[in-house]
C-alpha cells in the first residue's frame, strides 16, 4: 500500500516505502534496509554473514561556535563511489548547511540539494571517489540545544526521500548504515 495522503508521517520519513503503521511494504535486507529495488540489497554469504559494498557511519563531531555543531559522515568502501544521497537527523539539531566531505571535494563533487537539508552529491564530469576506508562523504552543520541522543543517517528530505550510493558504472551499491549516540561520535 502506497501512502494516499491519509497517513501522517514524521518529517523526513520515506512514505513511499512504508504503510501507515510505518512498516516496510517491501523486503528488509540483512543490513536492515527497506527498499523496493532488491538488485542492490545486502546479502548473506555461505556463513550467514551480511555482505555489502560500503558501510556509512558518523566519524566526527566538532563545535565551531556557540550552539553550533558539525557532524562528519564517512564510509568504508570496497568500490568506487560516484554519487550518493542521504540526510541526517538528531533531537535538538537543525541543519543549516550540508557540504561535501574532503574526499568528495577532491573528486570534484558538489552538493546539488537546493533545500540545503540533505547530501545529494555527485560530479557532472563523472569523477568518483576511489576505493578506500574512512572516506569523508559529507559534513552537516547546524544549531543545537542539547548534545545528547541518537544521531541517524536518514533518507533525503521530501516525499520520495531515499538513501542511495552509486559506483563509477552508475550501479546502485548495497550499504550498511551505522548510527551512533551523540556521545559516541569521535571529536574532530
Amino acid at each position: 500500500m502506497i501512502d494516499d495522503g491519509s497517513c501522517t508521517f514524521p518529517d523526513n520519513y520515506p512514505d513511499n516505502l512504508f504503510n501507515c503503521e510505518q512498516e516496510c511494504i517491501y523486503s528488509i535486507d540483512c543490513c536492515n534496509n527497506c527498499d523496493e529495488n532488491e538488485s542492490h540489497n545486502c546479502t548473506l554469504d555461505a556463513n550467514q554473514n551480511c555482505v555489502y559494498d560500503l558501510e556509512v557511519f558518523l566519524c566526527g563531531v566538532s563545535y565551531p561556535s556557540n550552539n553550533q555543531v558539525e557532524f562528519k559522515v564517512c564510509s568504508n568502501s570496497n568500490t568506487s563511489i560516484s554519487g550518493y544521497q542521504f540526510s541526517l537527523d538528531a533531537m535538538n539539531f537543525d541543519i543549516i548547511e550540508v557540504m561535501p566531505g574532503n574526499d568528495a571535494i577532491q573528486a570534484g563533487m558538489e552538493n546539488f540539494d537546493s533545500s540545503n537539508q540533505s547530501a545529494v552529491i555527485f560530479s557532472y564530469s563523472g569523477n568518483s571517489i576511489p576505493t578506500s576506508s574512512y572516506i569523508t562523504l559529507a559534513t552537516f552543520r547546524g544549531n543545537y540545544t542539547d548534545a545528547n541522543g541518537l544521531v541517524k543517517i536518514i533518507p533525503t528530505h521530501g516525499q520520495n526521500g531515499s538513501i542511495a550510493f552509486a559506483n563509477s558504472n552508475a550501479e546502485e551499491l548495497s550499504f550498511l548504515i551505522t548510527n551512533a549516540e551523540w556521545s559516541e561520535i569521535p571529536n574532530d
